[in-house]
């Protein structure tokens, strides 16, 4: 039996995937072939941000492969980092610079295709399930986001 390793992701579960949590993603030009593979950490807290890094070495199972460009915060905007060891007008960072423009306004270009790592964007265990190469999400981690989400609804509703 072979296990799928990466999928294409679709327009629609793009976005959810980037934020989950713990989400490998590789950006690819279908025209060009070049691609460039993103690690996106959540931070913990109510208002997370977003830690994004780009890959820079040899095993992208290592995070001593990843360098660290910017943020997000509040699932918009991608902020450069002074502090990263790249330039600001690195190619890895122009693209998730424009990524995020078209993320931000639910839109991606034809020539863009995202891809996942065949590992859950939540927690980062190797997706099995059929059905989860689609999304990037695991089973386990959809049924809490589902329970967290019907939490607050709740306490919204309760609360209105």
């Amino acid at each position: 039996m072979t296990l799928i390793s990466s999928h294409k992701l679709t327009k629609e579960t793009v976005k959810d995937f980037f934020f989950a949590g713990k989400a490998i993603v590789t950006l690819r030009n279908s025209n060009t072939g070049n691609r460039f593979t993103y690690k996106i950490t959540k931070s913990k807290g109510n208002n997370p941000v977003y830690f994004i890094n780009v890959f820079t070495g040899t095993e992208n199972t290592n995070k001593f492969h990843y360098t660290f460009i910017g943020t997000v915060f509040q699932q918009k905007d991608f902020k450069y980092s002074p502090k990263s060891q790249m330039p600001a007008n690195a190619k890895p960072i122009t693209i998730i610079t424009l990524f995020f423009n078209f993320l931000h306004n639910n839109t991606l270009p034809k020539d863009v295709e995202v891809w996942h790592e065949g590992k859950c964007g939540c927690c980062g265990r190797s997706l099995t399930v059929p059905e989860s190469l689609l999304s990037g999400i695991g089973p386990e981690c959809n049924k809490k986001r589902w329970r967290q989400a019907q939490k607050q609804l709740n306490f919204t509703l309760a609360n209105n």
